[in-house]
């Protein structure tokens, strides 16, 4: 069951930004007041339920508004680049999913004309635990980025927007291997301290819900380049 969203007190996400790298924040929800919880060890990014091979693994959570358009896009595209044998993991919720709904269908479609395949999406609310088993958390916006260092603060160090994370990783060595992309995520981390800020707006994907084909089609398009400038970082470089 999603968590309802709601800003916590003692949870300050732009000082985590500012600051964050600064402090080392190695308990997950530490800030949530309740007890700390720490991260599942030795998970390497598999989903709850997933049974663990000993391979090394990588998982990656897209965030959006609903599910329907541009988190399911990113993890579908990220799939339709990597192959079903691949060790990244790509999954993705909503901050107000409308549970069990499939993709909107322009955005469907606009994903499909980049090779992905939408079949089988049913849309999901976040929760904590979708936070704790992922190795990276992307949003789409700046407000989905917030809305799970709300959720789990110390989550902070690999939590970005997807445009964000590639924009700040332009600065950083990518991977030689999916067995360094999480030093990757660290290094991209830090680079908020380091680099000016971006202009509003910046580090966004916009919503295409509601619009015509033409934008779900800009906006998928929008999407797909970010991932494969993540997937250049991670050490992955994926199909075509």
């Amino acid at each position: 069951m999603a968590l309802p969203y709601r800003p916590r007190k003692t949870t300050h996400v732009a000082w985590l930004l500012r600051d964050g790298g600064r402090h080392g924040l190695e308990l997950e929800g530490v800030r949530t007041g309740g007890s700390p919880r720490m991260r599942p060890a030795g998970l390497g990014g598999y989903p709850p339920g997933r049974p663990h091979t000993g391979r090394v693994s990588f998982g990656v959570l897209f965030v959006c508004t609903g599910n329907l358009c541009r988190s399911p896009v990113a993890e579908r595209y990220l799939r339709s680049r990597l192959g079903p044998q691949a060790a990244v993991h790509a999954s993705s919720a909503g901050l107000r999913a409308l549970a069990g709904h499939p993709m909107d269908p322009f955005s469907a479609q606009a994903l499909r004309e980049l090779g992905g395949d939408d079949r089988g999406h049913a849309a999901r609310g976040l929760d904590e635990d979708m936070v704790l088993a992922a190795d990276l958390i992307l949003g789409a916006s700046v407000e989905h980025r917030d809305a799970v260092l709300r959720l789990v603060p110390a989550a902070l160090h690999r939590t970005f927007t997807v445009k964000e994370f590639v924009r700040l990783g332009a600065a950083v060595r990518p991977a030689g291997d999916l067995g360094a992309a999480s030093a990757v995520v660290g290094a991209v981390a830090r680079q908020r301290g380091r680099q000016d800020a971006a202009p509003p707006g910046w580090d966004d994907i916009a919503d295409p819900i509601g619009a015509s084909l033409e934008v779900a089609r800009a906006v998928a398009r929008d999407s797909a380049a970010a991932i494969d400038g993540l997937l250049r970082l991670l050490g992955t470089p994926g199909r075509r």
